[in-house]
């Protein structure tokens, strides 16, 4: 075979030579260009200068479906080994992007779950949750200073639409008479006499709706019998009595500078116990009576009233920063049978006895009363705002630390 000697770089300017059996190789070429001319888009191209550097014959061309098959793996190849834009997540030569699916879910997750970060707080007695409304009470009131909830014996929030009946009724009632002044009145309806009130209570003025309220209006069905006002009222009496400990009562004051005359009282519901009681708070009275100036607003007074088993009787009164129809207040009260009795308003300090301390249980009284026109106790006479309602979002009692 003859051999003919093909160019080399110092050559570069005398012809190519050719070999009698093919092309000279030409310059060297990387895997990337080769692949280009050997591309299906170039096979129409003539062939490159050299096919090899050892022999010095033609190289027979790869057939165009065996191309354009390599062509396709190495794409494929280059596909799978690519990182696309933000990928997470490791994966076969890479990372992959999250498909637009999935993100969309993850979307919808966060809103729900930010949903329901931004929901009311729900307020759950037993095996009742109920959602509490913008701008009602507090749910769940905090034990108070010095007791813990383990300590917690009663309590009830009002949730739902009815009365538990098993804490609550609905006539007044006590110091030994279940109802007190019924005669006239229809079958259930109660009173408290027509000396130093004018109001009547039914039933139907005490509702639940997640939270109790007392409701007085005019009424003049009995007024022969001196009632202008109907009214609402709940004792425990025969439910629950209040024998040591701490009780706290979180309630919203009806506006008090029109004669309205509401009121948390202890009574004992015993006969033969004289005049025993507790008043946690009295409204609508003289800031005179309580002990403070002459210019304190009726509705910040705030008053409480010990009456002791020998008759006597002695009061505190407290200057709230607020109006007490304002807003939600926290009126408490300590009993140690014999010791002490102490009141408070939202954990302030007001009252405080420590002589001639009574032993008798004590069971809760709560109403939303129209004082009489005789009564000159009370700040001012008047005809009080229609409705007149009086709210409670929760009554707790604390037992005594062992």
């Amino acid at each position: 075979m003859v051999v003919e000697r093909c160019p080399t770089d110092s050559d570069s300017a005398a012809p190519p030579a050719r070999s009698i059996a093919g092309w000279c190789p030409g310059p060297a070429i990387d895997r990337t260009t080769r692949d280009q001319q050997f591309h299906p888009r170039f096979m129409h191209a003539s062939p490159p200068d050299a096919l090899s550097v050892s022999i010095v014959r033609p190289r027979p061309p790869l057939p165009k479906w065996r191309w354009i098959k390599r062509w396709r793996r190495q794409r494929a190849q280059l596909r799978i080994n690519q990182p696309r834009p933000n990928d997470t997540g490791p994966h076969r030569g890479g990372t992959r992007g999250i498909p637009t699916k999935q993100l969309v879910v993850a979307s919808l997750v966060v809103a729900v779950v930010m949903v329901l970060l931004v929901t009311p707080q729900t307020t759950t007695i037993g095996k009742t949750t109920t959602l509490a409304p913008p701008g009602s009470a507090p749910p769940g009131s905090a034990p108070p200073a010095g007791y813990a909830a383990s300590q917690l014996i009663f309590d009830d929030q009002f949730t739902g639409t009815s009365l538990n009946s098993a804490h609550w009724n609905t006539a007044m009632g006590g110091q030994g008479d279940k109802v007190w002044n019924s005669d006239g009145l229809p079958p259930g309806d109660s009173a408290a006499g027509t000396h130093f009130h004018q109001t009547y209570f039914s039933p139907s003025q005490v509702t639940v709706n997640n939270g109790l309220n007392l409701t007085m209006v005019p009424d003049t069905t009995y007024s022969s019998l001196g009632y202008a006002y109907r009214s609402g009222v709940v004792t425990s009496q025969g439910k629950f009595t209040l024998k040591s400990g701490y009780i706290q009562i979180t309630a919203k004051m009806p506006d008090a500078s029109r004669g309205v005359w509401p009121a948390i009282w202890f009574i004992d519901p015993s006969s033969g116990a004289g005049s025993q009681e507790i008043d946690l708070h009295e409204g609508g009275f003289k800031p005179a009576d309580a002990g403070l100036p002459s210019g304190t607003p009726v509705n910040n007074v705030f008053l409480s009233t010990y009456h002791t088993p020998s008759g006597s009787q002695s009061s505190f009164g407290y200057a709230t920063p607020t109006a007490l129809d304002a807003g939600y207040n926290t009126y408490g009260m300590e009993y140690i049978p014999g010791r002490s009795i102490k009141t408070y308003f939202d954990g302030r300090l007001v009252g405080s006895w420590s002589q001639n301390i009574s032993t008798t249980p004590y069971e809760i009284v709560i109403w939303n009363s129209q004082a009489s026109a005789i009564f000159t106790g009370n700040g001012a006479a008047g005809v009080p705002p229609n409705p007149s309602v009086l709210s409670v979002a929760e009554v707790q009692v604390y037992a005594l630390s062992p």
